[in-house]
């Protein structure tokens, strides 16, 4: 490892031009200075070119790219091909409209340096435009990094907590079609890779409260939430089961068939229902497998069906 190592800080930006130069004045200030800051445009109509362009004439550490148009839309997409643009020995993923305390970079290298640990996490405090919010509860202090522990949600963090190596980010992704969820999705992987990761108990990022804001503007309806939800667990399911036994998959698992069975409420039959009948045989009996087909149909008939699925799971 080089003593003075390059950062990789990936943004993927969309439309925010009335806020990311407060960001990118925030990286401008990082007290570690051998970083490269890759923005990543997912089709802004707006400024944002105009805004990024000045920064690379102001300070060559900036790099301004357009998503590619054969590449599908959005966030993920966009931090993925930030991924690859990349030159760093460790990742640091940002978003468009936050703030980075001056010493971030820094606190984070010479932990994940000093301790030889694959990431490094550390906590966000929410603020607007008027007011501080409560940090948020990591529960990292009294737990480990474990795998198990995050998907059931004991533990979590934002996406930007993290600083990660080159070598671990080279081995997971974000799912470019995953709409929401796309956090919990990559480090599930993350964590069924390493679990060598420190925790930096200090504020290090200040994530902005907006009206414009991605999660301010995140308004679903309830079928809508939990056929994300579904989306996102059971693909992370796919992809870290073989590192769970057998208790840990089917208290997992349990998540899916609740989330399945509820969207039957409302008329919806999730194209992963046959999916969820296998793995259902997988780890339970046949039997429960026809209970749960029997459940799935009284539910979408009647809305009602609670007894048959407590039975199965």
């Amino acid at each position: 490892m080089m003593n003075n190592p390059l950062v990789s800080i990936i943004i993927p930006t969309y439309n925010r031009a009335n806020l990311i130069t407060e960001t990118l004045n925030s990286i401008l200030m990082q007290s570690y200075e051998n970083w490269e800051c890759i923005v990543v445009d997912d089709g802004s109509t707006d400024n944002t070119k105009f805004i990024v362009d000045y920064y690379k004439e102001k300070d060559s550490r900036f790099q301004y790219h357009i998503r590619p148009k054969n590449r599908m839309g959005g966030g993920n997409a966009a931090r993925n091909y930030g991924f690859e643009l990349s030159k760093g020995e460790f990742i640091q993923w940002f978003d468009d409209d936050d703030l980075m305390d001056k010493n971030k970079i820094k606190k984070k290298l010479d932990t994940i340096i000093s301790f030889k640990c694959d990431f490094v996490i550390s906590k966000t405090q929410n603020f607007t435009c008027s007011s501080f919010q409560s940090p948020y509860k990591y529960n990292l202090k009294e737990n480990k990094f474990d795998l198990f522990l995050f998907l059931i949600r004991n533990i979590h963090w934002y996406t930007y907590d993290c600083m990660l190596s080159r070598e671990v980010a080279s081995q997971i992704s974000f799912f470019e079609k995953m709409k929401s969820w796309q956090d919990y999705y990559y480090f599930a992987k993350m964590l069924s890779i390493s679990n060598n990761g420190i925790f930096i108990d200090e504020i290090l990022t200040y994530r902005r409260l907006h009206e414009n804001s991605i999660q301010d503007n995140i308004h679903r309806s309830e079928s809508e939430f939990h056929k994300n939800l579904l989306f996102a667990k059971f693909y992370t399911y796919k992809e870290i089961r073989t590192k769970l036994n057998l208790k840990q998959k089917k208290s997992y698992f349990k998540g899916c068939i609740n989330h399945s069975f509820y969207l039957m409420r409302y008329k919806y039959v999730s194209n992963l229902v046959p999916e969820i009948l296998l793995e259902t045989l997988h780890l339970y009996k046949f039997k429960n497998v026809l209970l749960l087909v029997v459940g799935y149909i009284l539910v979408f008939i009647t809305g009602k069906g609670e007894g048959l699925v407590n039975k199965i799971k």
